[in-house]
């Protein structure tokens, strides 16, 4: 009987241990939290399998199978699955990978200036370059670049997730240094110094066609300020031979204006000799018709009187000296017709 008992309870035991326990262990396993992640404004994000065999994972270094797998939308919760542990134990893991790629823009300032922090603008030493004779001196630049939305799957499957930041301080800089140094180093120190704005514009061009290729758009890259000559005799033999292309400037002008001047003196004598000549004609050919006017006038008096006489005298003429004084008016006898009639 007592035997009985025993192979009871301990099949009953036996029994308990089959359901309870199970649900014992079911309490003690890790829930599956769900995991989400926010994607900010200024960032585009990828889903990067984790698992898979070598094939399909190298499908995502190529652009195309980034911009198969972006993230559209702030929000995304990212699947997971179990990984066991143990025996009886496990843990769950997230299945995929978020790739974040920052696009905003990134400012630098590559400059010797000593307030030039880097912590502030992200800036570096100046560029450095060499004339065709060796001298040497550095180019101040300060250049921008972001990452447009559609660059970003081609910027992520070039430079592996790298930052902004990174890229513009190592590899455009380089780029701008090895461009740049090309051309200074193929003309003298006084061509650079002219020149030097035409050299930045056309590394700017290259850099940004560049770069474009690899998913960063280069906003702008230019000079910061004058050249800075590593040799501060340079700098004082540049600026005496500004000073004496200054005073060569200025004597070539003044020379140019005296000339300027004899040359408008002899022209405003030539026109003033003209314009004499001129008035002197021309007053010539006045009198010349004032005289033929008077003559005209004086035939036209001498037609009408023509054609208002009769063939007989004045009765009175004037006594001498052209006065016109009637007192010395004297009577001349009329004309004796051959009748005897007056």
């Amino acid at each position: 009987m007592r035997a009985l008992i025993t192979t009871i309870v301990v099949a009953v035991v036996a029994l308990l241990g089959l359901f309870i326990f199970p649900l014992i262990f079911e309490t003690q396993r890790p829930p599956m939290v769900e995991r989400v992640e926010e994607i900010a404004l200024n960032e585009t994000a990828f889903m990067v399998p984790l698992t898979g065999d070598q094939t399909k994972q190298g499908q995502f270094a190529n652009a195309e199978a980034l911009e198969a797998n972006k993230v559209f939308g702030l929000r995304v919760t990212l699947p997971q699955r179990k990984r066991d542990t143990g025996r009886i134990s496990f843990s769950w893991e997230p299945s995929v990978e978020l790739v974040r790629v920052e696009r905003a823009p990134v400012y630098a300032l590559w400059s010797d200036d000593p307030f030039n922090s880097r912590d502030q603008s992200g800036a570096r030493d100046a560029l450095q370059v060499q004339d065709n004779g060796g001298i040497k001196f550095a180019v101040p630049l300060t250049v921008a670049a972001m990452i447009l939305p559609e660059d970003a799957a081609t910027f992520q499957s070039v430079y592996r997730g790298k930052s902004l930041r990174d890229v513009l301080d190592s590899d455009v800089f380089n780029y701008a240094q090895t461009d740049l140094s090309a051309r200074f180093e193929a003309v003298p120190l006084m061509v650079a110094r002219e020149k030097k704005g035409e050299f930045v514009r056309a590394t700017e061009g290259t850099t940004t066609t560049f770069f474009k290729d690899r998913g960063v758009t280069i906003l702008y890259l230019g000079l910061y300020e004058g050249l800075i000559y590593r040799d501060p005799q340079i700098q004082r033999r540049i600026d005496e031979e500004y000073v004496r292309q200054l005073q060569a400037r200025a004597l070539a002008f003044s020379r140019t204006a005296q000339q300027t001047r004899n040359e408008t003196n002899v022209l405003d004598a030539n026109i003033r000799r003209e314009i004499a000549g001129l008035y002197e004609e021309s007053k010539d050919a006045f009198v010349l018709s004032r005289q033929i006017a008077i003559a005209e006038e004086g035939a036209d008096i001498i037609v009408q009187a023509a054609s208002v006489w009769k063939g007989g005298l004045p009765s009175k003429v004037l006594g001498g000296g052209g006065s016109e004084d009637t007192s010395l008016l004297i009577n001349v006898p009329a004309e004796t017709s051959p009748s005897g009639n007056r």
